[in-house]
């Protein structure tokens, strides 16, 4: 009979490790290992990690069927809530925005005041020039339009991606993974961090009641807000290509002068945020990257439908090494 382990204190990947606490689930085959992620606080060499996971033999998903198994039975139980997704290409990457690591690696320094002035300093630069590449570009004051614009070009921003997509996920998870380093899908309850933040904050809750999801309202709300941690999911009305591509969605640090991990572990404790945040590790090795990646290609998850365009169909051909049956019989003729 398999078994996911809820484990939250494996020692490994993400450091020390706290007393145990564990939840098991029957799965069928295999043992599948579920847990949450690192409760830190990036800004200390000192951190706390209140959840630990190593990967060992069993407690890693380890084929193609694995993780099928383990996504419908998810689908039938936990995640009949909204639940989003994040891949990874490594398991002991922490969740982090590009402007938080874009901050650290230039700048040398801690966020506070230095995430405010860049969050503006970098965004005011995009929308001086990035008009001149867009047909259409985004209204003055579209505030989220422009960082989900930013995002899209790979920009430095406060927005994390997400996807509503378990296996648009498990594909940037598994297709950058290198052998040995063991990869793994995010997976949060949104609704539930979404309903603490509310609880925190009353003025969101009112604004939301009052105007349609994604108004400039609430969008105009967050930017004011000062000293307020939250995590928030926001995406423009006007989506661009690649979000509507990935059915893609971004969370949002509240106070962008912490760290999206403070933001987060400010609205509950470990305890209470357990059952609302996964990390699930996928094992990584040449012979389970063909595996995953030709099963879904064939349900048409692969770079060309969620990067449109020449980028994407470039990105594919690597992919395809691993599928040398699509070059049957194709050889050289001179």
């Amino acid at each position: 009979m398999a078994q996911i382990i809820m484990d939250r204190d494996v020692p490994g990947c993400f450091g020390t490790n706290l007393a145990p606490h564990r939840g098991v689930l029957d799965l069928g085959k295999a043992q599948l290992y579920v847990s949450g992620l690192p409760w830190e606080d990036s800004m200390s060499k000192n951190a706390e990690y209140y959840y630990d996971l190593k990967p060992r033999q069993g407690q890693t998903i380890n084929s193609w069927n694995e993780l099928l198994e383990f996504y419908q039975k998810s689908e039938a139980g936990p995640w009949k809530r909204r639940w989003i997704f994040g891949g990874e290409k490594d398991c002991s990457w922490r969740l982090e925005t590009t402007l938080e690591r874009a901050i650290h690696r230039q700048c040398e320094l801690p966020l506070g005041k230095e995430a405010e002035r860049w969050e503006y300093r970098l965004l005011r630069q995009f929308e001086r020039i990035a008009p001149m590449f867009l047909s259409q570009p985004p209204g003055k004051d579209s505030w989220i339009e422009w960082l989900a614009l930013l995002r899209h070009y790979g920009g430095p921003a406060r927005l994390l991606d997400w996807t509503y997509s378990f296996l648009i996920a498990a594909f940037h998870a598994i297709e950058k993974s290198k052998d040995g380093h063991d990869s793994a899908i995010c997976a949060i309850d949104v609704d539930w961090w979404k309903e603490e933040t509310k609880k925190r904050i009353p003025e969101l809750a009112k604004i939301r009641e009052e105007k349609d999801p994604h108004s400039e309202a609430e969008y105009d709300l967050i930017r004011r807000l000062k000293g307020k941690k939250g995590i928030w999911p926001v995406n423009a009305f006007r989506l661009n290509e690649r979000l509507q591509a990935q059915q893609g969605v971004f969370l949002m640090p509240l106070d962008v002068s912490h760290s999206f991990m403070d933001n987060l572990r400010a609205l509950a404790t470990p305890a209470d945020a357990r059952s609302h945040l996964w990390k699930i590790v996928i094992s990584s090795s040449r012979p389970l990257r063909k595996q995953c990646l030709t099963e879904l290609q064939r349900m048409n998850i692969q770079n060309q439908t969620l990067f449109r365009g020449l980028d994407g169909l470039a990105k594919d051909l690597e992919n395809q090494m691993l599928m040398p049956e699509l070059f049957q019989d194709i050889e050289p003729k001179f």
